[in-house]
This record gives C-alpha cells, sequence and structure tokens, in this order.
C-alpha cells in the first residue's frame, strides 16, 4: 500500500512537472508571437512610412519639375518679350535717341543706387536705435532687478 501511495505520489509530481512544462512552452511560444507580432507592425509602420516618403519625395520633385518649366516658360518669354521690344526700337529710333535712352537709363540707377544706399542707411539707424533701446531696457531691468 505504502509502494503504492508513492507511486502515485510520483506520478501526480511528474503529472505536475510535465503541466508546468508545458505551460512554460505555451507560454514561451506565447511570448514568440507577441514578439513576432511586434517586429511585423514596426515593418509595416517602417514600410508605411517610407511609403510616405517616396510619396513626399515624388511630389517635391513634381514640384520642382513644374518649377523649373515655369521658370523656363518665363525665361523663354522675357528673352521673347526683348527680343520684341530691340527690334521695335532698332526700327523706331536713330543712334541719338538710344543715346539719350541709354543716359536715362544710367541715371536712373544712380538715382535707385542712391535711394538704396538711403534706405539702407536709415534701415541701420533704425536698428541702432532699436539697439539702443534695447539696452537701455535691459539696463532698466536690471535696476529694477538690483533694487
Amino acid at each position: 500500500m505504502k509502494i503504492d501511495d508513492e507511486e502515485r505520489e510520483k506520478e501526480r509530481q511528474e503529472e505536475e512537472e510535465r503541466r508546468l512544462e508545458e505551460s512554460r512552452l505555451q507560454d514561451r511560444r506565447l511570448e514568440e508571437r507577441r514578439l513576432q507580432d511586434r517586429r511585423l507592425q514596426d515593418r509595416r509602420l517602417q514600410d508605411r512610412r517610407l511609403e510616405e516618403r517616396r510619396l513626399q519625395d515624388r511630389r517635391l520633385e513634381e514640384k520642382r519639375l513644374q518649377d523649373r518649366r515655369l521658370e523656363e516658360r518665363r525665361l523663354q518669354d522675357r528673352r521673347l518679350e526683348e527680343k520684341r521690344l530691340q527690334d521695335r526700337r532698332l526700327q523706331e529710333r536713330h543712334q541719338e535717341d538710344r543715346r539719350a535712352e541709354e543716359r536715362r537709363a544710367e541715371q536712373r540707377r544712380a538715382e535707385e543706387r542712391r535711394a538704396e544706399e538711403r534706405r539702407a542707411e536709415e534701415r541701420r539707424a533704425e536698428e541702432r536705435r532699436a539697439d539702443e533701446r534695447r539696452a537701455e531696457e535691459r539696463r532698466a531691468e536690471e535696476r529694477r532687478r538690483h533694487y
């Protein structure tokens, strides 16, 4: 009888160990599945981001191409317009008129340069006043903090 009890206890323990081992194996398989799922999700996310980047790059390249074509068209139009203007001037004006136009154009450029120099000087003066104002505000703030 004692032997039967010992055998049953031994069988029970073996059964318990087998169940425990099966449980561990199931846990391991579950964890492996979760890891695979996570890797798959990560891969899908990477693929989606890559596809979005490719789409963005393609759109950017299309926009650049469109911009380049537009700029080429504008340049072509500008050259054509300049050519027409040049032809018209050659037909309508003689040499003295052209010289007078060149003198006026040079005067305009000189006036524009002088006006730009004045504007630049005004900007620099405004920046100096702003710098002085900020410095005065900082000093005032420091005095307020000090007292």
